[in-house]
């Protein structure tokens, strides 16, 4: 297996000491967990020079740097491609990274200008303009695999090997971790540790002199905080774009349709999907009527398929104003169908990461199995504010509600309550 490779959002580092397998679980996160921060310091490194993941420049065009713009701070005409802010500029300010048994992972989180992964746009970047940065290049790599060797060197020669203490599970890196840790003083603000607009000296005088309005915490784009959307005389903030999915109403061929919902899903959540003929499909999946249905989650791979013979394809328009009519679904629109496997597979991540891939997938298929049996009363309340099949079992219901929490539907308390207890990831707020 490669030292690096490239995810549909992001990209893995698996150089490891040829003796690490022989070490327990601790101590390979351990080893990662170098791997990630060092990971980390040398992408921005090659960021900030303008670098995609093979260590090569590609030169702006003049019209480009004409017109050159950004949404997070003030444009620097000649800065190197992809940073036209610099270090705020959200190619570096949204990359992360998180430790794990076998690798380090890298990605971009989500980005509050497009409301999707700002790996979409890296995406563009890459088909349009040949600038594809979802990687380490050759020397970084190098660099990472040297750093990380010495650590390891060091920590074996200090009789580490038999004190391994690390967390069970792989803990996240920010850019700001990276470039400048946070010290902790207790009993004063640490000005000096700070990052801060404003000179130093200046923010004492302004304290001393009871003139300090305090410090303010700025959104993505640099602003301020901003009111609540139902406060009396505030405008209404903007909803995130509608995401490009056709809908139902327009003719499309069942390939195309299927095909544009399956891309969709990969590259705004980065969840690997497939489309498959229903020979495939049935073969992958078992159930009553499997033939018939439009998509399903597979934990065994961790990814989306599409069932492209499925019936609801021949019509869209009436199958879905059925499944409107019957309250069948949360959202009954192909975006719905996507939505509600993105919430499987984020379910299914999700209770990974509290419990381990095993008993993690075991809670997974518990919950599928969790017909609300024993809970008549709760399943008639919450069929009535989720849908028909939010209440088939609980793994259903996870899925639902995150199909509705993604289009900006409001569910009570109780509901909620109940979703984040089994594992539901909550989506962006609108």
């Amino acid at each position: 297996m490669a030292d690096r490779e490239s995810t549909a959002v992001g990209y893995r580092l698996r150089m490891q000491p040829p003796d690490l397998s022989t070490y327990p679980d601790a101590v390979k996160l351990q080893w990662f967990e170098w791997v990630t921060e060092l990971g980390l310091e040398q992408k921005l490194r090659e960021l900030r020079k303008g670098w995609d993941k093979n260590g090569k420049t590609h030169r702006l065009k003049p019209r480009t740097i004409k017109y050159r713009k950004s949404e997070v701070g003030p444009v620097h005409k000649r800065a190197p491609r992809g940073v036209p802010a610099l270090d705020v500029s959200r190619v570096m300010a949204l990359l992360t990274g998180r430790a794990h048994l076998s690798s380090a992972e890298f990605w971009w989180g989500f980005d509050s200008v497009t409301g999707r992964s700002f790996a979409a746009i890296l995406h563009y970047w890459a088909d349009d303009q040949g600038h594809d940065v979802f990687g380490l290049s050759p020397q970084g790599t190098g660099w990472v695999t040297a750093e990380a060797m010495k650590k390891w060197a060091a920590w074996k020669a200090a009789g580490g090997y038999t004190r391994p203490a690390v967390s069970p599970v792989g803990k996240s890196f920010s850019k700001i971790a990276v470039l400048k840790p946070v010290t902790e003083i207790k009993g004063r603000l640490d000005i000096r540790n700070m990052v801060v607009s404003g000179g130093e000296s200046q923010i004492e005088k302004a304290i001393e002199a009871g003139r300090f309005p305090g410090f303010r915490r700025l959104n993505m784009r640099g602003e301020q905080w901003k009111p609540q959307n139902n406060m009396p005389g505030i405008r209404p903030m903007r909803r995130a774009p509608e995401s490009p999915v056709t809908p139902a109403s327009v003719k499309m061929t069942p390939t195309a349709r299927v095909q544009e919902l399956s891309d969709y899903t990969t590259k705004t959540f980065g969840i690997p999907s497939h489309v498959l003929d229903t020979a495939g499909f049935t073969s992958r999946f078992q159930g009553a009527a499997i033939d018939k249905a439009r998509a399903a989650y597979d934990p065994k791979t961790r990814a989306i398929y599409w069932n492209l013979n499925s019936p609801a394809w021949e019509n869209p328009a009436k199958h879905f104003e059925t499944q409107r009519k019957e309250k069948l679904l949360v959202d009954p629109r192909p975006i719905g169908v996507a939505h509600h496997e993105v919430g499987h597979a984020l379910l299914h991540a999700e209770l990974i990461r509290r419990h381990g891939l095993e008993e993690g997938t075991k809670r997974y298929w518990d919950l599928a199995r969790d017909e609300f049996k024993t809970e008549i009363l709760l399943r008639l309340q919450f069929k009535k504010k989720t849908s028909r099949v939010a209440v088939l079992d609980k793994n259903e219901f996870v899925a639902e509600i995150y199909s509705g929490l993604v289009i900006g539907r409001t569910y009570p308390a109780e509901v909620l309550a109940l979703y984040d207890e089994l594992g539901g990831v909550r989506p962006w707020s609108p």
